[in-house]
């Protein structure tokens, strides 16, 4: 049973089948690899700017006492609360999105190694060593 083409529950599949599935899963991420890349470069690109504009952010909060009226907190807690809040989110945000960026730029060209060899080793066994495999397997 699939729910949006997702498997409910585990499907028994075959060795033909798997390796099947990871051979085409191999050529979708060959040809996607170099857009996959230079998505995840503009996003390193993006980052770096958004902590540019966050640095300058916080060496100009002098200028928010125009923005604080009476009863409102004082420069140096409005200060304080905006470096905590920044701080925050900017290690949460940008931790997490450098990461993730790298991460996918690395593995568009170095992690499918073992599928590759794994898809290479199936076509070189014979049909008899297919056949050996799947009913031990099974």
């Amino acid at each position: 049973m699939r729910i949006l083409r997702i498997p409910v529950w585990h499907e028994r599949v075959s060795d033909e089948q798997f390796i099947g599935r990871i051979r085409k899963g191999l050529l979708v991420k060959r040809r996607w690899r170099h857009a996959i890349a230079a998505t995840e470069l503009g996003v390193l690109g993006m980052m770096t700017w958004l902590v540019v504009r966050i640095i300058d952010f916080l060496t100009d909060l002098s200028n928010v006492s125009r923005l604080a009226g009476h009863g409102a907190p004082t420069v140096h807690q409005q200060t304080i609360y905006y470096v905590y809040f920044t701080a925050v989110l900017m290690g949460l945000f940008i931790g997490f999105m450098l990461s993730h960026a790298l991460l996918h730029l690395v593995s568009a060209f170095f992690e499918y190694r073992k599928d590759r060899l794994l898809v290479e080793c199936w076509d070189a066994l014979s049909d008899a060593e297919r056949s050996h495999l799947e009913q031990r397997r099974g």
